[in-house]
């Protein structure tokens, strides 16, 4: 996203999931450098965590990015989440809405039925990209829908599984 510094829609994502009570697994969708789900480790408390990415060099800079951070976690070179079969406390994504609504909402709905029970799905979406919609689409699936943080045209919201 941001080739010299964090993007702002990365940041604000780890400043939403602060505001939630650390639990015990964490898994981040599309884990690009793997900067949320370090920061999850090294920062927020998380004691497993993993992270999935399709892009190669991504993937690459992750693993050197937990080598640098002293962080514990696991980076998986990956295509996506539908045939992943860990269960975990806490998905998160600061999602590539490029991929298109079908295949996003595809994601969510998936991401259900990998959160333990309490599970929350925390995501960033930018407003003009279809943060409503997405909103709106989560609460069809998801028992509790919050937004955590809305600050200069993102929205940070967590899906809850009860």
């Amino acid at each position: 996203f941001s080739k010299q510094h964090i993007d702002p829609g990365t940041l604000y994502l780890i400043q939403g999931l602060s505001m939630l009570p650390a639990r015990q697994s964490l898994l981040d969708i599309g884990t690009g450098l793997g900067v949320i789900a370090i920061a999850a480790n090294v920062s927020l408390g998380y004691h497993h965590v993993d992270g999935i990415e399709v892009n190669p060099r991504a993937f690459q800079l992750a693993q050197e990015n937990r080598v640098l951070n002293n962080a514990d976690v696991c980076f998986y070179h990956h295509d996506g989440i539908m045939d992943w079969d860990k269960m975990y406390d806490v998905i998160v994504s600061n999602p590539p809405i490029r991929i298109g609504k079908e295949t996003l909402y595809a994601w969510f709905k998936q991401a259900y039925n990998m959160l333990n029970p309490d599970g929350s799905l925390v995501l960033v979406i930018r407003k003009q990209q279809g943060a409503k919609s997405a909103i709106t689409y989560c609460q069809s699936i998801y028992d509790e829908v919050n937004i955590l943080l809305s600050k200069k045209g993102y929205v940070v919201f967590e899906c809850v599984k009860r």
